[in-house]
């Protein structure tokens, strides 16, 4: 008796897919040995952790815009949203699950809502928000 096993990532999500193990044997026969079902589900939505620093600056200062996500399997992009403004902006990825942006922030706004939101490559989105303050 031989074991034979092979891995493989999955990119798809798909239920109750059909799979066959074949052997080729010596004179060229192909043998089916085995075969059974499989499903691939889609990644949990990760939880999103967000965090601006310092919280309140005065106009034309920095504010540096972070999120740590619990998993970043799956994650196809990261936006920092300002809705109040309609402004999305990308946010760069540090690691598979830590994002960050810097901007000069201009307007003056007292507790102003931003938020994160994480897209992921199934088209799911899982949004968290924080607030921040730019004074003169």
């Amino acid at each position: 008796t031989s074991n034979w096993s092979r891995q493989r990532t999955m990119v798809g999500v798909i239920s109750n897919a059909q799979y066959q193990a074949r052997v080729t044997m010596s004179d060229g026969r192909m043998q089916v040995v085995g075969s059974g079902n499989y499903t691939v589900s889609a990644p949990a939505l990760p939880s999103v952790s967000v965090a601006v620093s310092p919280g309140t600056v005065r106009a034309g200062q920095n504010m540096n815009f972070t999120a740590s996500l619990s998993q970043g399997v799956g994650v196809a992009k990261v936006e920092l949203v300002f809705p109040a403004a309609n402004v999305v902006e990308a946010m760069q990825a540090n690691s598979a699950t830590s994002w960050s942006r810097t901007r000069t922030m201009s307007g003056v706004i007292a507790a102003a809502q931003y938020q994160v939101k994480v897209t992921m490559s199934d088209g799911r989105v899982q949004v968290a928000s924080g607030s921040y303050a730019v004074t003169k």
